[in-house]
Order: structure tokens, then C-alpha cells, then sequence
């Protein structure tokens, strides 16, 4: 089955799921010793999701990087130019494996939630309004492609740099959403409907490939098999446009006074690039021998355009068509277990549709202060990455206001010389 079907499979599924879990009954059984509504059961484990006003406006923010190999200040000096010291590499090169995976995001937006009039409040309803904006990466590569790269094909002299099995990723786009929300004493549901506007994608898949490089350096052999996917640059909204569609969905259900099962899927939909998206089927074998000139002072017109040619031979014969392209669709479902008004645990499970993420399993324990202040400890294995830690706290919440700050993935961040991962978050939330 290819990747797109299975993802839509699971998000089709999903959909079912929730509307079989809409039917859920709450129970109602005191065993667990007290009992709260959903929006204080929420605020003890460091949502604040309060609705109880004419609605809210919310602001967050979250960007991250996670490798299982590459260290963080490497892919800092990657990320943001820098310059790469021979150390550095060397850090990175010892922590290189058969299959090494890297990734990120930044996700950045604004909500608008208010109810239109009093009849909607007095029934728990809400409209939504959504700005978002989305920037993803992701890679899956081996350990001759990350040393070709930085270290260039000397290393390679009379053998072969494998560069099979490489998937890379990027993908920029922006969503405008309206949706609906509904409130009871033991659950929140809601779903929207986006516009998503493409700004900038790029796509490589290398089955299989390689480069050997000869014995004097005379002469490269290239291979590979796989394709070649990118967006044209002018992706603007009045010059032919790269636009599509999303859906999201949430459900959150107080089982008792004891069990939260969290549920969601966001972009789950697609975007339909322009006519000017290349797209290039790579299967091709060459040697290059270089660029012999006859006179410095009588550079023929072939001379000029060899660099295209190279690159005609590299890319294959690429074509300029339309793509329809699936949106990273996040789906995450948690369950959390309530002890008192003061602790909690919970067991969360996400998967994002990008090269090199395998699903992200966190487990985490919340205590709250009071009312207004609680602190999340979280450890999670998966992602890019491997075992790794994060904390989170809510600074302060009452009917007006609530601000969430955190990091997660804090390994990066202790050593960035020899571990992977940082991550940092922000959630401020505005009762109207």
C-alpha cells in the first residue's frame, strides 16, 4: 500500500472513531472520592480551556528540532548559517548511524472563539476563526550521503558513497479555518474546515543511488532511482496560486471523575500546487569527467550551458505540471488519569505525516498549585529522536487570562555538542 493511501486509511478510520466516540456516555461514578467539571479537570492538567465566557482568543507558538544523530549545535549552524567547524563535524560524523533521521517544525497562529448570541452560549456552541502558519522538514538518510555532503567525495576515492533509502522533506503553507465548537459538563468537540494557501515545497525520494568516485579523481559514476518534486517560488495568492483544503478534528470525554480520553486530526486534507511545480522522475546513469576548455578567451556557447546539462542529467528530463500534495496530517490521541485535584498522569501517542517521524509516544505527570498554576514533567521516546525529556508549566490561569510556556526535547539543550534535540513552546490564552 503506498504511504498517502495508509495515511488517509488511518485518518479515514479516525473519522469513524470519533463518531463512535461521540456516543460515548459519560460515567458517572463517584469511587475516585471527588469530583470537578471537565473545564477544572482540564486546568488541573495544564489546559486551560475555560468556556465558560462569551468565548476567547488564544496565541500560541511552538518550533522544534530532533535528530537520532545529528547533534543540536550542528543542526543549529545547518539551520540558521553558521559556520561548520571541523569539529563539529567530527561530533556529528561519531554519532552517525546506518539510518539516521532528522526533522522539525514551527507552527505559529491565532484563534478567535465566541459564541454569536446568548441562545448559542446557554447551549454550550461556539464559532471559530484560524490563522496558522506551518513550516516542516524532514529527512531519512545514510551515513555516506551526510559525510558526501559535508565533507565532499575525497573520502570516496576508488569506492562507492551510498545514497539509497534517502527521503527529504520541506514543506511552508499557511491555513485560514472556521469551525465549530461544542461544550458539555463532560466533553468538548469541535471540527473546522481550512483554506490552505502553499507557499513552498520540495520533495526528494531516492530508492536507490550511488557515486563512486575514481581512484585519481578523473571521473564520477552516478546512480539513482527515485523522483523530484518542487514548488515554483511565485506562490503568491493573485499569481496562480497553490491553494487547497483541510479538516480538523477534536473530541475530549471526562470518563467519571478519573479518565480524559483526548482525541485529534489536523491537517488532514491537501494542497494543489501550481502548474509550474517541477516534477522529475530520477532513473539514470552517467559519469562526469569534468569541463575541458581549449582557450580561457574562446568559451563556446556549450561551455556556457553545461551547468544545465549537468543538471538535465542529474534531474532527468523534469517536467512542470500540476501536484496534488497531502497536507502532514498530525493525529494524536491521549488518555490521562486523574488521582486527586492535585495529580494526574497521562500516556499521549502522535503521528505526523513527515519523512523520518515514527510515532512520538510521551508519557507525563501534572501537578497543580492551587488554581491558577500547575507543572508538567514529560518523557517521550520517538519523533526524529530517541528517549528524551520536557517540562512545561502553566504560569498562571484564572477567567481572563492563562499563559503556558515549556520546552521539550531539553537533551539539546543540556549538550548541544553531543545530543539531539530543542524544542520550546508558548500558549497564551485571552477570556473575553
Amino acid at each position: 500500500m503506498r504511504k498517502e493511501s495508509f495515511i488517509f486509511s488511518i485518518g479515514s478510520s479516525l473519522l469513524l472513531l470519533f463518531v463512535m466516540a461521540s456516543n460515548v456516555k459519560a460515567q458517572t461514578s463517584n469511587n475516585a472520592g471527588f469530583e470537578s467539571d471537565l473545564s477544572e479537570t482540564l486546568n488541573q492538567i495544564g489546559l486551560p480551556y475555560l468556556y465558560e465566557n462569551k468565548g476567547l482568543i488564544r496565541i500560541w507558538a511552538n518550533a522544534y528540532t530532533q535528530s537520532n544523530s545529528v547533534p543540536t549545535e550542528f543542526s543549529n549552524a545547518f539551520i540558521f548559517p553558521d559556520f561548520i567547524s571541523e569539529q563539529m563535524k567530527t561530533s556529528a560524523y561519531e554519532r552517525l548511524k546506518e539510518k539516521n533521521r532528522f526533522g522539525g517544525e514551527f507552527n505559529r497562529g491565532v484563534e478567535l472563539t465566541f459564541s454569536p448570541d446568548s441562545t448559542w452560549k446557554s447551549e454550550g456552541k461556539f464559532l471559530s476563526f484560524r490563522y496558522k502558519s506551518s513550516t516542516l522538514f524532514g529527512a531519512e538518510f545514510g551515513e555516506d550521503l551526510f559525510k558526501l555532503i559535508f565533507s565532499g567525495n575525497k573520502q570516496f576515492q576508488n569506492a562507492s558513497a551510498s545514497l539509497s533509502e534517502t527521503q527529504l522533506l520541506f514543506n511552508a503553507f499557511e491555513t485560514f479555518e472556521i469551525g465549530f465548537l461544542k461544550t458539555g459538563s463532560k466533553s468538548i468537540s469541535s471540527f473546522s474546515f481550512g483554506l490552505v494557501k502553499g507557499n513552498q515545497y520540495t520533495s526528494i525520494n531516492l530508492e536507490e543511488g550511488s557515486l563512486f568516485t575514481s581512484q585519481n579523481g578523473d571521473y564520477l559514476d552516478l546512480s539513482w532511482d527515485g523522483n523530484y518534486v518542487q514548488s515554483s517560488g511565485g506562490n503568491k495568492l493573485n499569481n496562480n496560486p497553490s491553494v487547497g483544503a483541510s479538516l480538523n478534528l477534536k473530541f475530549v470525554q471526562q470518563l467519571g471523575s478519573k479518565w480524559i480520553l483526548r482525541e485529534s486530526i489536523e491537517d488532514f486534507g491537501f494542497t494543489v500546487f501550481n502548474s509550474n511545480t517541477r516534477t522529475a522522475k530520477m532513473d539514470t546513469a552517467f559519469r562526469f569527467t569534468g569541463i575541458q576548455l581549449g582557450s580561457l578567451f574562446d568559451i563556446s556557447d556549450s561551455t556556457i550551458i553545461v551547468g544545465d546539462t549537468l543538471e538535465q542529467k542529474i534531474l532527468g528530463n523534469d517536467v512542470r505540471q500540476t501536484q496534488m500534495i497531502a497536507l502532514p496530517v498530525d493525529i494524536q490521541v491521549g488518555l490521562t488519569r486523574l488521582f486527586n485535584h492535585r495529580l494526574s498522569v497521562g500516556l499521549n501517542v502522535r503521528y505526523r505525516y513527515i519523512p523520518g517521524f515514527i510515532p512520538l509516544t510521551e508519557a507525563s505527570v501534572s501537578k497543580s498549585f492551587g488554581k491558577n498554576r500547575s507543572v508538567r514533567l514529560m518523557l517521550s521516546y520517538g519523533g526524529f529522536g530517541g528517549i528524551q525529556s520536557g517540562v512545561s508549566a502553566v504560569v498562571f490561569s484564572n477567567h481572563h487570562h492563562s499563559l503556558r510556556i515549556g520546552s521539550f526535547f531539553n537533551e539539546g539543550f543540556i549538550s548541544p555538542r553531543k545530543l539531539s534535540g530543542a524544542g520550546l513552546q508558548l500558549n497564551y490564552v485571552h477570556h473575553i
